[in-house]
Parts: structure tokens; C-alpha cells; sequence
């Protein structure tokens, strides 16, 4: 299984046009059988959760992290999910 792990989205400001429709929709043309998201901000990912889903396409939620050096961290359950909303609030104060 192959799948790109680094696409922002429209939801990353000034660094991707894309919106989570049309990207799923072109993972679903290609045959992807999983997609992933990497915004710098957790703004898109029900959105695209539901959309994947709905397309029979697993979901792959990451986040991108600016400490020192630019980090992506990925979820692995629903645990990981609500880790990746409290970095991502904390980083943002």
C-alpha cells in the first residue's frame, strides 16, 4: 500500500489550495487505499475523516509541529487523535 504523508490542505494558510473533497476524491481515482493529512492545525480532520470513510479510503491524521525543527506526528487510535488536539493547542498559545 502506498500513500503520500506529507499533504497539507487548505486549512494550512498560504501553504496548500487544496480542499479535502477534491483530494479525496483524486486518492479514490488513483486507487489509494489510505490518505493522509499533515495541516499545521486540527481544523480539517473530521472533515476529512468522514470523507475518507465515505470514499472506502483509510484515514491517516498527522499534525505539523514547529519547535526548534519542523515535526510531523501521526495518531495511531482515538488516543492519539486527542494527543495530537493538545499539542496542537498547546503550540499554538
Amino acid at each position: 500500500m502506498f500513500t503520500v504523508l506529507n499533504i497539507k490542505t487548505h486549512n494550512s494558510l498560504l501553504s496548500s489550495m487544496i480542499k479535502i473533497p477534491a483530494l479525496v476524491k483524486a486518492a479514490r481515482e488513483h486507487g489509494l487505499e489510505a490518505l493522509t493529512i499533515t495541516d499545521d492545525n486540527m481544523y480539517g480532520v473530521i472533515d476529512f475523516y468522514k470523507e475518507c470513510l465515505k470514499n472506502d479510503i483509510k484515514p491517516i491524521v498527522g499534525l505539523e509541529v514547529r519547535l526548534d525543527e519542523k515535526f510531523v506526528l501521526y495518531c495511531q487510535n482515538y488516543n492519539g487523535y486527542k494527543n495530537l488536539i493538545k499539542i496542537a493547542t498547546t503550540v499554538s498559545e
